[in-house]
């Protein structure tokens, strides 16, 4: 295999902090993938920055390395093909990639692994998904904007349930979502005391946008249901708490018809609509949030907040000097939670009308990617890895997170300085016998 050309200019340097070996098996390739045969480390000389003892972290690489720090600790809580994820080789070798972001900058990626493309339960596909999702939605909201009059043409309604710590989150996950179905079907139902429209049809409701938030906390489980509502011209605070008067009343309804009567909130807490920028802004710190496990937190309740399922991910790998586990129930949470939100999207479009599609065209976007293909391989190849020296940085912790960064300060070839550095360089029997065959011509002239 010949060398791969090196590509890209200089990034913000990195730093990454050594970890200890993983206790987690070492990845093995699937039944079916090719062998690696001859291939080595292959690149390009390199003239970037030499690598030094200290790097500078930015805060985009310091992200990265949180999230897999989160994923190799909390590995035993993963479903298979999670932990499968960015382990596991599917071709021969193991590619490092790197690609320009929206500002500019070199990143750098894997290529030739397993993706679960798993939202709920690995924190490394569920960042690159929902970071895209959230940016194009918010790009529809801006588009939106520009053609019905202004932000205010946009709202957001939050639902909400009592709970508390007896309740499971499953079946409190199917009831809501019950519910909330019953509520739209009841605001769509068309009627005589509206001239034959609607209620949504008389407001001006376009489509929606759904998303389901949950958070666990002194009180349990805290799943609530958020709606983004785009209407056809902006709407006033007082057509806004009119609005939200009898949608409240409806939601009671449905809550204690679907859900039970001990979840049935008050109307003071069951249902919250904004309008405006604060609207749409609030459903993209949603989407952000969901994927940096270090950022969202739920409502403080004496004294503890609540904690998101990468939270609690982060907390069920941590453990005491003895390895014990500091939070046992943290796992046993999060595998409930990755059980009840199984399949589960990040935003739901309303189908009326075309809307998501029609959302797009005024945005100017592309055909919309699956899960499967953002969470996927990207970008340009410049360093190949073998078999063996794959199998070392995976199964070192904070091995793979760092050499990305250090392929993004210093390049392809600063990246593989960096692996002989740390012993994690393993050459193949070719390349052995290639360099000895060389050095017996430098000596026998």
């Amino acid at each position: 295999m010949p060398p791969i050309e090196q590509t890209g200019g200089g990034y913000s340097p990195a730093a990454v902090k050594a970890q200890p070996e993983r206790s987690c098996p070492a990845p093995q390739a699937p039944p079916g993938a090719a062998g690696l045969g001859n291939n080595a480390i292959n690149v390009h000389r390199d003239t970037r920055a030499p690598i030094t003892a200290k790097l500078i972290e930015s805060p985009s690489q310091a992200k990265r390395a949180t999230l897999w720090r989160i994923k190799e600790a909390g590995w035993d809580f993963l479903p298979e093909r999670a932990q499968k994820c960015m382990r596991v080789r599917i071709q021969g070798a193991v590619e490092v990639a790197t690609y320009q972001n929206d500002k500019g900058g070199t990143r750098a990626c894997y290529r030739g692994l397993v993706t679960c493309a798993n939202l709920n339960a690995c924190p490394i596909c569920a960042h690159r998904i929902k970071t895209v999702r959230a940016l194009e939605l918010g790009e529809q909201l801006d588009a939106w904007a520009d053609h019905h009059g202004g932000k205010n043409a946009v709202s957001l309604l939050t639902l909400t349930i009592r709970h508390h710590q007896g309740h499971r989150l499953a079946p409190m996950v199917k009831k809501l979502q019950k519910a909330q179905r019953a509520l739209w079907n009841r605001l769509n139902r068309q009627t005589k005391r509206l001239g034959g429209k609607s209620q949504c049809e008389a407001w001006g409701l376009v489509g929606t946008v759904r998303a389901l938030e949950t958070t666990s906390g002194q009180n349990g489980w805290h799943p609530h249901a958020h709606t983004l509502i785009c209407w056809e011209s902006p709407k006033k605070k007082a057509e806004l708490a009119e609005v939200e008067k009898l949608v409240s009343s409806v939601w009671r309804e449905c809550v204690r018809k679907y859900v039970g009567a001990e979840h049935e909130p008050d109307m003071a807490h069951g249902v919250d609509l904004r309008g405006g920028a604060s609207a749409g802004a609030y459903l993209l710190k949603l989407a952000f949030e969901a994927s940096d496990p270090v950022a969202k937190v739920g409502r403080e309740i004496n004294g503890e907040k609540g904690r998101s399922p990468f939270q609690l991910l982060d907390d069920a790998g941590k453990v005491d000097g003895d390895g014990d586990p500091l939070d046992e129930k943290a796992g046993q949470l999060f595998l409930e939670f990755v059980a009840a939100m199984k399949g589960a999207r990040l935003f739901e479009y309303s189908r009326r009308g075309d809307f998501k599609r029609n959302l797009r065209r005024l945005a100017k976007q592309d055909e919309e990617k699956t899960d499967e293909e953002l969470a996927g391989d990207r970008g340009s190849a410049v360093l190949s890895l073998t078999a063996e020296t794959w199998a070392r940085v995976a199964g070192k912790r904070g091995a793979r997170a760092k050499l990305l960064s250090m392929v993004e300060h210093a390049g392809a070839a600063g990246g593989v300085r960096w692996l002989k550095d740390e012993g994690l360089f393993a050459k193949s029997a070719e390349q052995e016998r290639a360099e000895h065959e060389e050095l017996w011509k430098m000596v026998t002239g």
